[in-house]
C-alpha cells in the first residue's frame, strides 16, 4: 500500500431488532408449519378469550330462558 494511505475496516453490525425478524425469518423458513411466534401466539390467545366469551354469554341466554320457561 502507498505511503500516506491508510485502510480502515468497516464492518456493518446489524440492528438488534433487524437481528431478531431476521433469526424468525430463518426459523420459520427451516421449521415451516411448526414454527410459533408471539404473533401468531396472542391471535390464538384472543381467539380463544373470543370464543369463551361467546360460549359464555350462550350459556346464560339458555339459563335465562330455561328460568323463563319453569316461570
Amino acid at each position: 500500500m502507498p505511503p500516506g494511505i491508510e485502510c480502515k475496516r468497516v464492518t456493518a453490525v446489524p440492528e438488534k431488532d433487524q437481528v431478531a425478524s431476521f433469526a424468525k425469518a430463518i426459523t420459520r423458513d427451516e421449521f415451516g408449519r411448526f414454527y410459533w411466534d408471539e404473533r401468531r401466539e396472542s391471535e390464538v390467545r384472543r381467539s380463544l378469550v373470543s370464543a369463551m366469551a361467546r360460549v359464555k354469554e350462550e350459556r346464560r341466554a339458555r339459563a335465562k330462558l330455561a328460568k323463563q320457561k319453569k316461570s
